[in-house]
């Protein structure tokens, strides 16, 4: 797993920067050019990772709850939730990150009673982050339960989005061969 560059590197990091700008003459110390460059390489290779809070409605985004007329359907309140989570990940340009992307949700609820079951709100969520980032499908997901924390008086749910450190392997094709037998 790769760690997030720590705060020291990132002052350095900074304090090089500055030192070169301000400088009036032209920086000919190789060392600090070449101490600058390794650091943003580092920060670079990091994954990105970002984290929404959203209020909790109910149980109108669970899988069980949200649509009617036979699944074709999606309630109003559910879509209008769906909007909201779409606003907030939308700038963060998410179709430029490194797929697949593993999306975490914890959630805090007031009571037992309240609280659903982590994996029935994948469907709602994963469409939603979907549905705002182009060329993104929510196949491209990896969706992972975080906890389930009861007390709390205002319910919301905290979404971790988090860009992978390995490439995505493109999908395998069918064999020419496969393909021919299918059509006889």
């Amino acid at each position: 797993m790769v760690k997030r560059m720590d705060k020291e590197k990132l002052a350095r990091m900074k304090e090089l920067e500055e030192t070169i700008m301000s400088s009036e003459k032209p920086i000919r110390e190789k060392k600090l050019l070449k101490e600058l460059q390794t650091l943003r390489d580092e920060k670079s290779s990091e994954p990105k990772q970002e984290v929404i809070k959203i209020d909790y409605p109910g149980a109108i985004i669970s899988v069980n709850h949200y649509k009617y007329g036979g699944g074709r359907y999606t309630k109003k309140e559910t879509k209008i939730w769906m909007d909201e989570l779409g606003w907030l990940v939308k700038h963060l340009h998410i179709e430029d990150w490194q797929l697949p992307l593993s999306i975490t949700c914890d959630g805090y609820f007031k009571d037992e009673r309240s609280a659903p079951d982590l994996s029935n709100l994948a469907k709602v969520v994963c469409d939603a982050i979907a549905e705002v980032a182009d060329g993104v499908n929510d196949k491209d997901f990896r969706w992972h339960d975080g906890k389930r924390v009861i007390g709390e008086r205002d319910p919301y749910l905290l979404i971790t989005i988090r860009e992978s450190d390995t490439k995505l392997l493109p999908e395998r094709t069918k064999s020419k061969s496969r393909a021919r037998k299918v059509k006889r």
